[in-house]
């Protein structure tokens, strides 16, 4: 069984592959939402909508000085 994981972002060179399907990640069933990066951040931000999203560092460094629990990776 793979795990599903919701990911916002946008459609880069970096996560095309992983957006049309190209590259399917072994263990992985991603849904991939391609969505206005100030939807994205709103969403996230406020309503932890997704399981992985991207957002600005300034928005992450404020969200965790206010106690929200949120994780960051570098990839």
């Amino acid at each position: 069984m793979s795990l599903q994981l919701t990911i916002a972002c946008g459609d880069y060179d970096r996560t095309h592959p992983l957006i049309d399907g190209s590259v399917k990640p072994e263990g992985l069933e991603l849904n991939w939402l391609v969505l206005p990066h100030l939807e994205i951040w709103t969403r996230m931000l406020n309503y932890y909508d997704f399981d992985a999203s991207e957002i600005s560092l300034s928005s992450y460094l404020i969200a965790r000085t206010i106690g929200k629990p949120l994780t960051a990776n570098q990839y």
